[in-house]
């Protein structure tokens, strides 16, 4: 990190799973202005809100294209909504680290 100022870190800087390690170098080699600080956090905290809502989608969409109901269908009779199917996920999960 010769040139924490370069422009490639920078953006880097900007890209969520980055973020936290390269913005930390960032503050402590430079005096960076607070708005590229503020807008670092805010794009990982909207990823963290929003992500597990993009994999929910795509988990539902590959549900049910491999059989003709869902893993959730069979169990409950009907398709469930953000809310359950996050609880069925993780009941689902601990249930094979238990075994």
């Amino acid at each position: 990190m010769n040139a924490p100022d370069a422009g490639f870190i920078t953006v880097t800087s900007f890209i969520p799973f980055f973020t936290p390690m390269i913005m930390f170098l960032r503050v402590g080699m430079l005096d960076i202005p607070f708005w590229q600080a503020a807008v670092g956090i805010g794009i990982t905290l909207l990823t963290i809100l929003y992500w597990p809502r993009i994999n929910l989608r795509q988990f539902k969409r590959v549900q049910s294209d491999q059989t003709s109901a869902t893993f959730s269908e069979k169990l409950i009779g009907k398709q469930p909504g953000d809310s359950q199917a996050v609880s069925l996920l993780t009941e689902r999960a601990f249930a094979r680290i238990r075994c």
